[in-house]
């Protein structure tokens, strides 16, 4: 008796639900865009043997638009950390909303930033171990 009613009520929530197709569904449904596992694994694939030849040792990672790991390879004689930076790298990229050579452009810029105020921090300390005071 009991498995009966269970029947009936998927039965009826079948019937019910039949009903609703088209746009009414379609408003409900997130279209997004995502390389396909083969070609994310060709590219990591492709990234890691043209480093190679140049003799670096990298993992290559792709992130899909959450941040999400794709595809993922570490070279031969890459460093474990590699795994975890190559992450990091794809997914900085991604949220900073830049291109590929954009992200390696500000990674530059920044550097460069890094190296003067290295230089100025240097410049401090022998002015201090001088004895002289380092002007503003």
């Amino acid at each position: 008796m009991k498995d009966n009613r269970v029947v009936a009520l998927l039965c009826t929530l079948a019937i019910g639900t039949a009903g609703i197709t088209g746009p009414a569904l379609a408003q409900n449904v997130l279209t997004t865009h995502r390389l396909s596992a083969g070609l994310a694994a060709e590219a990591v694939a492709e990234a890691v043997a043209a480093c190679a030849k140049q003799g670096y040792r990298v993992t290559a990672a792709v992130v899909d638009l959450d941040g999400v790991d794709q595809a993922s390879l570490r070279g031969d004689g890459a460093s474990m950390t590699t795994l975890v930076a190559a992450h990091d790298k794809a997914y900085t990229v991604l949220m900073l909303g830049a291109s590929r050579n954009e992200g390696f452009e500000r990674r530059d810029r920044a550097a460069q930033r890094w190296r003067a105020f290295g230089r100025r921090l240097g410049q401090a300390a022998a002015h201090l171990t001088a004895g002289r005071r380092l002007a503003h």
